[in-house]
């Protein structure tokens, strides 16, 4: 299928790069803002949905339901609290009815929750460093949506992450920030960049700390019959019967 990234971020259109990929980008603009009594699961997938739908033509009408599907679909649950980085787990089963979409879109949405706090992208530097100053010597959580929108319906998940950082001072904190890589970030790190230096360790998906889950875009892509083949996608064939053991 034709893949189109839904995104203006580098590091989402590199990971796809790094899979053998070239998708078209056309970045989607939604308004960002919490919904009354939103948790942050909901809130990465929902936008993730959104922006899909959006760049697919359909962001009026997913705009109006709330991000809900409007055709069969899988959702990944996180973990309960206490398992950050454990696989999430998955509701329904199958693959979506009908002809394999020959045009997809992705979409997705990327937050740190530390505690209490949803950390998004800093507004300036100065909040950049008080970021990276609550997380230093703390473990919190990276919560990344991902959804693939077509004509004909929408198919969602939520990956789980845990991330401990080293302990730093405010003085490296700062000097990091001067870099000018946090700006962009939620969470004011990027993992992948200069960032990692004040990482001590993850548990779960490397990629979805960077903000595409590669593991949920797999499975995602079989939930509409398609099979990553390392630079295309094979069409999905249902599984051969065993063979007669008689």
């Amino acid at each position: 299928p034709r893949l189109i990234l839904a995104s203006a971020s580098p590091r989402r259109r590199d990971v796809l790069v790094q899979l053998g990929l070239d998708p078209d980008v056309a970045p989607a603009h939604v308004d960002e803002t919490y919904l009354p009594g939103e948790t942050p699961v909901e809130h990465v997938e929902r936008l993730a949905r959104l922006k899909a739908e959006t760049a697919a033509g359909r962001g009026e009408g997913a705009a109006r339901n709330g991000g809900a599907s409007t055709g069969a679909g899988r959702i990944r649950e996180a973990p309960d609290e206490g398992e950050a980085g454990a696989p999430a787990a998955a509701r329904g089963a199958g693959t979506v009815e009908g002809a394999r979409p020959a045009r997809l879109v992705v979409g997705g949405d990327t937050v740190v929750v530390h505690g209490e706090r949803v950390l998004a992208k800093p507004a300036d530097e100065d909040e950049a460093v008080a970021m990276l100053r609550s997380l230093s010597g703390a473990a919190h959580e990276v919560l990344s949506g991902l959804a693939l929108a077509w004509e004909g319906g929408t198919v969602s998940g939520v990956t789980r992450t845990a991330v401990r950082m080293r302990r730093f001072d405010e003085a490296t904190a700062r000097r990091y920030v001067e870099t000018g890589e946090p700006m962009d970030k939620a969470g004011a790190y990027g993992i992948q960049g200069k960032g990692a230096a004040l990482v001590e360790g993850i548990e779960g998906d490397y990629y979805s700390v960077v903000g595409f889950p590669v593991g949920l875009f797999l499975e995602l892509l079989e939930r509409v019959g398609w099979r990553f083949a390392f630079d295309s996608f094979v069409p999905l064939s249902p599984p051969e019967p065993p063979p007669s053991t008689s």
